[in-house]
């Protein structure tokens, strides 16, 4: 019986970030209130795991890199052609989204190099493949935080970065 309830109790206190900030089990900061850094600690958390996945020179990811350390949103760059992805990390990241390695399929860098735009005309282990040598394939920027995946810099994505960063005014 001990052992259940020790399950229980572990089980409520490692939710997810994300999880923690929508259900708003956790009050939300006010900006320039904490760090973010001060408001992870009473969760158990030292960092906060956001991975942005881009290129240097990328103008969407230069602004998104930008737009983070302005907002004081701790974050890791991962440079995808110089770090490329591997066929796990991939699958991992494909495993966070609706239609899988078809929502990381880049149909702008399918084009430069002669592939179909639409991913459809191939199968998950060709494009799996087909990305692990080329990241021109790969959609970036990309923003991981736990078990959530986002596409691109636009409105939508600065939206949702804000509310898991628990920065929403």
């Amino acid at each position: 019986m001990k052992g259940d309830k020790r399950a229980t109790s572990s089980s409520r206190t490692r939710k997810p970030l994300a999880q923690l900030l929508i259900m708003r089990e956790v009050p939300f900061p006010t900006p320039g209130e904490i760090l973010l850094e001060e408001f992870l600690k009473p969760l158990g958390m030292t960092q906060w795991a956001l991975v942005v996945y881009g290129r240097e020179g990328c103008p969407m990811c230069s602004d998104a890199k930008q737009w983070l350390a302005e907002r004081k949103i701790g974050f890791s760059f991962r440079e995808i052609f110089q770090q490329p992805l591997s066929r796990d990390e991939l699958m991992a990241l494909a495993a966070k989204t609706p239609a899988g390695v078809l929502d990381l399929y880049a149909p702008k860098g399918a084009r430069k190099v002669g592939l179909p735009e639409d991913g459809h005309a191939l199968t998950p282990e060709q494009i799996v493949s087909l990305q692990v040598g080329n990241p021109d394939l790969i959609r970036y920027p990309l923003f991981k935080l736990d078990d959530r995946l986002l596409f691109g810099f636009h409105q939508a994505t600065r939206d949702a970065l804000m509310v898991l960063a628990g920065t929403l005014r």
